[in-house]
């Protein structure tokens, strides 16, 4: 009889020593999960954010000063981070996409066509500097 209750002991030293091991994962899981959850909250904040931020250039862009004499074009950038450039007179265009970095926007049209924009403080207009003609030109804001 001592022996099975020794043994029952033991079972029951076992059994606790499981549950105690299960509710220690249980909390390990809860603290995983609202980390997961405030890293995503956190991601997402910072993403609107950013957003945020860039709402001065979402729309259409006019070429308004152009010392090389190009035909005028519109650019016009959208929130997910697209840019589409429209020439006004062929109303011909070309996608591509944009990123705001600070005092500059990058932009990628295909994998061979890169370009550079820059802005100022009061972010009312868009600045080209040409390399070949080392003239600088200027988008105004349309909308």
């Amino acid at each position: 009889m001592a022996r099975k209750k020794r043994i029952v002991d033991m079972n029951e030293g076992k059994l606790k020593s499981v549950v105690t091991k299960l509710k220690a994962i249980k909390s390990i899981l809860k603290v995983s999960f609202f980390l997961c959850f405030l890293g995503i909250l956190i991601q997402t904040s910072a993403a609107k954010s950013t957003e945020a931020q860039n709402d001065w250039l979402i729309g259409s862009w006019l070429l308004t000063y152009d010392p090389d004499g190009d035909p005028q074009d519109m650019l016009s950038f959208y929130p997910e981070g697209k840019f589409l450039a429209t020439e006004v007179l062929s109303q011909r265009s070309i996608q591509g996409i944009y990123e705001v970095k600070q005092g500059i926007i990058e932009i990628a049209i295909g994998q061979s066509f890169e370009m550079q924009l820059a802005y100022d403080e009061v972010k009312d207009k868009l600045y080209f500097y040409s390399k070949e003609t080392q003239k600088t030109s200027h988008y105004t804001k349309q909308n």
